[in-house]
């Protein structure tokens, strides 16, 4: 099965995290989960960003560490 990201954070704080973070892959994928109303599937996010496994689970894994996500 397809994992979803969701994203949990408001908005706001999100800019923030994302701006902490530091990272274009990762500001990248919250972008096209915020475009795709809130919540993604992997699979796509892989096909519409053009990341290949590695850069989307890098990516992926800081937004659930920071808890932008789940």
């Amino acid at each position: 099965m397809d994992e979803q990201l969701v994203i949990i954070m408001e908005t706001k704080e999100a800019m923030r995290a994302l701006c902490a973070i530091n990272d274009g892959d990762c500001a990248l994928l919250y972008c096209y989960a915020a475009a795709a109303g809130g919540r993604c599937k992997m699979t796509e996010a892989a096909l519409h960003t053009g990341f290949d496994d590695r850069r989307l689970d890098r990516a992926k894994s800081l937004l659930l560490l920071y808890k932008v996500c789940k």
